[in-house]
């Protein structure tokens, strides 16, 4: 009993994925793979793709929408933190100048195409990151802690979806 009800906990913190959904999302590319087919509007952007404009002199604004606990442990160097796609509208319309790409990130690419979706209507050039921080960390792309120090860890959102983090990557987490 007891099982079950940590099972039905653990769901309760995944979102509005379905048991099903989560089962079948056992790889980086099924996890890319199901937010495409969710979210087809949203515009994509690789890890690979993501790190060149970061070297280029295009402008670029980096946004992590994971929780704060997360953005804590570490982030894309650059990245701002947004939980509230309203909250990046309000920014961007008090900036002179908007960036030419808006790069949106969270752990695996299902909160950020949410948020994409939902600060659409307000903000445009919005591209996800293809699987996530979790990507990004797995191809060994650089990270930097909340002081801005390099380092290699990412908070691994739960259990179940942090499996797709490579093992040596996962910071531990309560």
């Amino acid at each position: 009993m007891a099982g079950v009800f940590l099972l039905g906990l653990a769901l309760l913190g995944i979102g509005e994925c379905s048991y099903e959904k989560i089962d079948s999302i056992r790889t980086m590319e099924s996890a890319i793979t199901a937010v495409r087919a969710d979210f087809p509007a949203v515009k994509s952007v690789s890890p690979k793709a993501l790190r060149l404009y970061q070297t280029s002199s295009v402008p670029l604004l980096i946004l992590d929408v994971r929780a704060k606990e997360e953005f804590d442990v570490s982030r894309l160097p650059g990245a701002v933190h947004f939980e509230k796609p309203k909250d990046l509208i309000d920014f961007l319309l008090r900036q002179k100048e908007r960036p030419d790409t808006i790069a949106v990130y969270g752990s695996l690419g299902f909160r950020s195409a949410e948020f994409i979706e939902a600060a659409s209507k307000g903000a445009a050039g919005l591209e996800n990151l293809e699987g996530g921080i979790f990507a990004w960390a797995n191809a060994g792309m650089p990270l930097e802690d909340s002081q801005a120090d390099s380092t290699t860890l990412v908070h691994p959102y739960n259990k179940i979806w942090g499996r797709l983090l490579d093992k040596e990557k996962r910071a531990a987490i309560e």
